[in-house]
């Protein structure tokens, strides 16, 4: 102060004036402009001064400190600011000290979600905070929102990708017999079926078949055709077989005197006449030596005796001509022997033998008498006209004369004894 005053000696008395009021400003405190609080504080009325949020749920703002917004949370007191919620949780109010997990069948991928969403149809959220919804799996399905897992696709349907929302029946011509399958399974050859969502398939119906896999229908065989044991395809009928129709269940064998000559027929045509049905009607054959048919005979059928028939293949058999025999059904007939008393007629096996008293003729064809013969008969015939005299006289005198009336008869010859001639009338 001394240095001041003498300093400004000499100064005019209104230099001293502004020294006092310059010492005056001086002693009067210092204010400053207004700065923002530092992170972390705040100020208002009710705090003139920056000071530190103490509740949880809170952070400064420079004039505040108020709650934690939606999808934050602070759960740290005198922190300086709140923080977003993790992916798998949410937050819907204000002011928290935690975030909430997202419950099962909903997510939140971000972070400082408000609230989780529900997981689509075709997907799941297994359990709580789930930051993603996983995808149904081939073979199941999810036709709702906000699930908690798949449901296998049922017998006769499946599904073949990823997130499917339902399951498709499987197609005709396939089939599916378990549940939870991506894929459905063809019919395998021999079996069909014929509408959607089928879970096993139909065996071809008998007299039908089906080649391939996945039939939706079996065909029908043709006919000459049948089908095989396991019905994946038709065959044709073997020779001397046969089906008539279309879907037949099997061949059938061709009956005598009808044959088949090729495969797959579908009729069996009758052997010509002079031919008959092998042994196994695949073919004709000419009738053996011997033998004929026409077309009363199913089959070839042997010459009767007195006939016979030297060629193959024919329809009748011929008739052994008179002075001729046939031992056997097949040669050429043979000449009657050239002795008196053989004679073969017309159909003749062996040669036949005349009777005594005759012989055969030149042609040895029949029987012819001999000249004894005559003889025999004249003398049969003059004894048998002496027998009937002898038997009419017989006759007349025992019973004729008896149904007489009686008279007296006088004799020739008178008798002399009357009495004995009346006895021997009487017993004559």
């Amino acid at each position: 102060m001394r240095l001041l005053i003498n300093t400004v000696a000499g100064w005019p008395p209104w230099g001293w004036i502004v020294i006092i009021l310059h010492l005056i400003l001086l002693s009067l405190p210092v204010y400053h402009a207004c700065v923002e609080c530092p992170a972390g504080t705040y100020a208002n009325q009710d705090t003139p001064k920056c000071s530190k949020c103490i509740e949880a749920g809170k952070c400064e703002t420079p004039d505040d400190c108020s709650a934690c917004p939606k999808g934050y949370y602070n759960n740290v007191p005198r922190k300086n600011n709140c923080t977003q919620c993790d992916p798998g949780s949410y937050n819907d109010k204000l002011g928290q000290e935690s975030c909430t997990l997202c419950h099962p069948g909903s997510y939140s991928k971000d972070k400082g979600a408000i609230l989780c969403t529900a997981c689509s149809n075709g997907t799941y959220a297994p359990g709580n905070g789930s930051q993603i919804c996983k995808n149904c799996l081939p073979g199941s399905h999810q036709p709702h929102t906000n699930q908690t897992s798949c449901i296998p696709c049922d017998k006769g349907s499946h599904c073949s990708v990823e997130q499917c929302s339902s399951c498709k029946l499987c197609d005709p011509g396939s089939y599916q017999g378990d549940t939870g399958q991506a894929e459905c399974d063809e019919c395998e050859p021999g079996s069909h079926s014929s509408t959607q969502g089928a879970t096993v398939c139909a065996t071809c119906e008998a007299g039908h078949q089906c080649s391939e896999y996945g039939c939706t229908d079996c065909d029908v065989c043709d006919p000459g055709e049948v089908p095989i044991s396991n019905q994946t395809d038709c065959v044709e009928c073997r020779l001397g077989t046969y089906s008539p129709g279309k879907g037949a269940v099997k061949c059938l064998d061709c009956k005598p005197p009808k044959v088949c000559m090729e495969v797959g027929c579908s009729e069996c045509e009758p052997c010509p006449l002079g031919k008959e049905a092998d042994a196994f009607a695949s073919n004709c054959v000419n009738c053996s030596k011997g033998h004929y048919r026409n077309g009363d005979q199913t089959k070839c059928v042997a010459c009767s005796s007195g006939y016979y028939q030297p060629d193959t293949g024919q329809q009748s058999c011929i008739i052994c001509p008179a002075g001729y025999y046939c031992p056997d059904r097949f040669s050429p007939p043979k000449s009657c022997p050239e002795h008196s008393s053989s004679y073969c007629p017309v159909g003749s096996s062996q040669p036949q033998e005349c009777s005594s008293l005759f012989k055969s003729n030149d042609e040895r064809t029949h029987c012819v008498p001999e000249a004894t013969f005559y003889i025999t008969i004249a003398l049969v015939s003059l004894f048998v006209v002496i027998l009937v005299l002898i038997v009419g006289v017989t006759c007349y005198w025992n019973i004729c004369r008896r149904k007489l009336p009686k008279m007296e008869i006088m004799p020739l010859i008178p008798s002399r004894k009357k009495k004995n001639a009346e006895q021997m009338y009487a017993g004559y």
